[in-house]
């Protein structure tokens, strides 16, 4: 891994393509799942937050009601809009659909200012919020942590979040309370894991998150928060899921209403579908 790194230094999804493909070997030479390889089984699955992107106010609605109707009980919606009445509009919306026995959060992925963000989060805080993630910029990190004392919530840290260095930063300035994880942010399991001894160390939970993915990358992703003892529910993206056109496995990951479940069998627990992989292949 350190020789990669020296390699592809910043390019963090190439780390992980590779990184991750190593531990998947190794786990099926020794003939065990991936969790064991990281230490063992905490849970066999893991629930999924269901996240609704900024559009117009009765498509969020619309989609809200949908996935309540699914079994989803924890939605977060994307804010950070040039408006933010919008936001808050669009929140009190989601919110009145989801009722309030249901987990309701916002991401704002690094888009408000100070201001902004303290005046909007204010003007929700009827709304019941788990919690903000990353409403500010990833430098702010002083910005973070004022803006949680003054609102009196928990803020996520996701993008601030991607290096081990980063991770030990922001518990020093005590700047967040929850760190969302997504291996290839991080570089794949190898680095995950490093963040995640951090955030254990200072008690700070990890939200099971993921990039859009096919059941390959969502797999291994699966295994490292299967075997990580801090982690809450989160963005878990599998396989296609609207988001990709079709998967490249022969058996793709199983779901149970919100929770993904970790798959059995060696390694990551699928495979590749060689067919699929051919059809899809692009020469360059």
């Amino acid at each position: 891994m350190d020789d990669l790194d020296a390699v592809v230094r910043g390019s963090s999804y190439a780390v992980t393509a590779v990184g991750d493909a190593l531990y998947d070997l190794l786990a099926k030479l020794l003939g065990v799942p991936l969790y064991t390889l990281l230490g063992g089984l905490y849970r066999d699955r893991v629930q999924m937050v269901w996240s609704i992107g900024m559009k117009a106010t009765s498509e969020m609605e619309k989609e809200a009601n949908a996935v309540k109707e699914r079994g989803y009980r924890k939605v977060k919606i994307k804010v950070g809009s040039p408006n933010p009445q919008d936001d808050i509009e669009h929140a009190r919306a989601v919110r009145q659909v989801l009722g309030k026995e249901n987990s309701f959060r916002i991401d704002a992925n690094a888009g408000y200012t100070f201001k902004d963000a303290l005046s909007t989060i204010l003007a929700m805080k009827e709304l019941e919020l788990e919690f903000v993630e990353q409403p500010l910029p990833i430098w702010d990190l002083d910005g973070l942590r004022k803006l949680s004392e003054i609102v009196n919530l928990p803020i996520m840290a996701d993008e601030s979040v991607n290096t081990p260095q980063s991770a030990l930063e922001l518990v020093k300035r005590q700047a967040a309370a929850i760190f969302d994880i997504k291996l290839a942010k991080h570089g794949g399991v190898y680095y995950a894991r490093k963040i995640a001894a951090i955030a254990k160390t200072a008690n700070i939970p990890l939200y099971a998150g993921n990039q859009p993915a096919s059941s390959i990358g969502a797999a291994t992703a699966i295994h490292f928060f299967a075997a990580t003892k801090n982690v809450i529910a989160g963005d878990f993206n599998i396989g296609p899921d609207g988001w990709l056109a079709d998967d490249i496995v022969t058996k793709p990951l199983a779901l149970e209403g919100p929770f993904a479940l970790v798959p059995p069998g060696v390694g990551i627990g699928v495979e590749l579908d060689e067919a699929k992989l051919a059809r899809y292949a692009v020469a360059v």
